[in-house]
């Protein structure tokens, strides 16, 4: 199923209620929701999963919805294997395994620390994006290349006194290069237009239903493992189908 642009989103608290209420009580993580990924190889198009099929759409129309720092670092180059972290972090100031504690001051996280100038201790960005179709979010995992993109973007509304919560924002790719030559996608973020105070008034809402999900991400318990990650720490918190660029 593709489409150049998916429907503009719109927020109705009620059907957010709703939804909320069929789940019944259940515990649930931001890994729950369906996820929309930063595509591979420098493709320029989403795909986005939806109750009829995947949707490919050049440009996400959303609202985002929250912004999560979180840190995961492996002593060896990730190969996409579903292992734990030797250590990470839930909030990207506080790590826990090994080597743990303050992650400004930990020698993995400084530039330089990995191959090209990189860190050791990848850095990335988990967002719930709300967007139409769905009166829940999604899930995106923002990669380290796009990190700079986001906070640029994030900066510049606060800069004009508007929470990135209170406008439209549309999400495009475009495919780059990384320093060894490899093709890769980063994302492109812009204000569509702002939302009107009915609207914000549903997004305030609707995070505070939804606060401390993202927080708690890192902390629900831990699935089976070959090897038992630390205290805290689920391996499908950490793990992704892309490496770091």
């Amino acid at each position: 199923m593709a489409n150049d642009k998916l429907a503009k989103t719109q927020v109705d608290l009620v059907q957010v209620q709703q939804a909320m209420s069929f789940l019944d009580g259940e515990e649930f993580s931001v890994f729950d929701f369906p996820e929309t990924a930063v595509p591979s190889g420098g493709s320029t198009t989403w795909a986005v999963p939806t109750s009829d099929g995947e949707m490919e759409t050049k440009v996400l129309d959303c609202i985002i919805l929250d912004i999560q720092r979180v840190r995961q670092y492996y002593p060896g180059a990730f190969t996409g294997e579903s292992v734990p972290p030797q250590c990470a972090s839930p909030d990207g100031r506080v790590g826990i395994g090994d080597p743990g504690g303050d992650c400004a001051t930990c020698p993995h996280a400084q530039w330089g620390s990995a191959d090209n100038n990189s860190q050791a201790c990848s850095e990335r960005r988990h967002v719930l994006l709300l967007m139409a179709g769905s009166v829940l979010p999604y899930f995106l995992n923002v990669p380290p290349s796009s990190i700079k993109a986001l906070k640029r973007y994030t900066l510049q509304l606060a800069g004009q006194g508007k929470p990135f919560f209170a406008v439209r924002t549309q999400i495009a790719l475009e495919k780059t290069k990384n320093a060894t030559g490899i093709d890769y996608s980063q994302c492109v973020f812009k204000a569509a237009d702002g939302l009107d105070e009915a609207t914000c008034a549903n997004v305030v809402a609707m995070r505070e239903a939804l606060q401390g999900i993202l927080a708690q991400a890192s902390l629900r318990p831990q699935q089976a493992a070959a090897v038992p990650p630390p205290v805290g720490i689920n391996v499908n918190d950490f793990t992704t189908d892309m490496p770091d660029e």
